[in-house]
């Protein structure tokens, strides 16, 4: 065999090697965005227009959703035209069933992928916008995961910042300890159905109280976390979150007849 022969059979091999390598170290100016219509965890935008200097906005959905839930928004006037210009939107999906801390630190990698040298959100402060289970991935993100120094604003939507009894087995037995047996099975599972908290997984057990809402016993959920003493310690406490979250709508009202998340909060709408 020749060294020309030789040589015709590895450089195709050679020419792989280096394309493979290079795949590899890509930075995240070449890492593609999840595609905007399929279900699957991670960042996408069904935007593809350069960002330039628009603010990134990420939409984080609720439980038992998926990023397609947020179309209605992104297909409606409220984010088109003059906002369009101002903002470019990005949707994260995340598994519902699984923990929120770690659908936290999901979503801080994924923001840490695409902004790397070139990146599209490289050196770009962020705003976010959740609903419900999200406004806890997003404040876990932000309080335990580093997102703190790059958040612009926090908006969170029915988002249950002290948790919900509804995730608490023991309480919605007790709760419901009143009616007559042969109901309680039916009145379960309507609730179960109707508010599509499933105890039995983490991410369903992570939504159970802190200690502060109706069931101030039980300091069982992800909230007891993110609520612990003091305050928000890893960024700043209450000045931080009056200063950066705005929170609409609770998932409960607490015995008071005030929404039981602003006990907490209180932020100023800015």
């Amino acid at each position: 065999m020749t060294i020309r022969m030789i040589a015709r059979l590895v450089a195709p091999i050679v020419l792989c090697l280096l394309l493979l390598c290079r795949a590899g170290i890509a930075d995240s100016s070449t890492v593609p965005f999840k595609p905007a219509h399929v279900n699957f965890p991670g960042l996408s935008t069904s935007d593809s227009s350069a960002r330039g200097d628009r603010t990134p906005v990420i939409l984080i959905h609720g439980l038992n959703q998926s990023r397609t839930d947020w179309r209605l928004f992104l297909g409606s006037g409220r984010a088109s035209g003059e906002i369009r210009d101002r903002v470019k939107f990005y949707t994260f999906q995340y598994e519902t069933h699984l923990s929120i801390d770690g659908n936290a630190a999901q979503l801080g990698e994924q923001l840490e992928q695409y902004s790397g040298s070139g990146g599209e959100l490289a050196g770009a402060p962020i705003a976010i916008v959740s609903y419900s289970m999200g406004g806890l991935v997003a404040r876990g993100y932000i309080e335990r995961k580093g997102g703190a120094s790059r958040l612009l604003r926090l908006v969170t939507v029915a988002t249950p910042h002290h948790g919900t009894p509804l995730a608490d087995k023991p309480w919605v037995d007790s709760a419901i300890s009143i009616v007559l047996t042969p109901l309680n099975d039916l009145i379960r599972y309507g609730l179960n159905y109707y508010f599509g908290i499933n105890s039995s997984t983490v991410g369903g057990q992570d939504l159970r109280c802190d200690g502060q809402g109706p069931a101030r016993g039980r300091q069982v959920g992800y909230p007891a976390t993110l609520n612990s003493e003091p305050l928000m310690a890893n960024v700043g406490g209450r000045a931080f979150a009056r200063s950066k979250y705005i929170c609409y709508a609770g998932f409960y009202m607490d015995i008071r007849g005030r929404d039981a998340e602003f006990d907490i909060l209180t932020p100023t709408a800015r």
